[in-house]
């Protein structure tokens, strides 16, 4: 099964996953989007997983893997590649009912932010006790804590 990988919200590549046994083997080959190292993550709910670092190969960025199935016990939603920084991990998923493509999750899971935008959805709002301004990987960006 192919899945599409995203970065900032943009498609930046591709994960073919395929069953082996007790195993999952993941293949992924990204275009070079960003310096630095970035990782692949799975995403699911607010639940993210680090999957490994993408390496240089051949002008993209690709990582090979084979994860158990007890270590990867639900297929992700989707793919992101990025970097963590200070606790926010790269996020893409539903928020009070809205598609929100790109933000990030705190690693305990008690706040989302997202990039800060006009037509950022008002319902975003209903469901946060606070609301905070953060900048993450130089975006600045609107916290939830949810």
């Amino acid at each position: 099964m192919d899945f599409p990988v995203f970065y900032g919200g943009e498609t930046v590549g591709s994960v073919t996953l395929k069953r082996e046994g007790l195993y999952a083997v993941l293949s992924t080959r990204c275009r070079r989007f960003a310096g630095g190292v970035q990782r692949l993550w799975g995403v699911r709910s607010l639940r993210v997983d680090a999957l490994g670092v993408l390496a240089p190969e051949g002008g993209a960025l690709c990582l090979r893997r084979r994860i158990s199935a007890h270590a990867l016990p639900e297929m992700p939603e989707h793919f992101l590649a990025g970097r963590a920084e200070n606790g926010w991990l790269p996020w893409r998923g539903e928020l009070a009912g809205e598609e929100i493509p790109s933000g990030w999750v705190r690693e305990d899971q008690s706040a989302v932010a997202v990039p800060f935008a006009e037509d950022l959805p008002v319902v975003c709002f209903e469901h946060a006790t606070e609301l905070t301004p953060v900048t993450i990987c130089g975006v600045l960006c609107l916290c939830l804590s949810i």
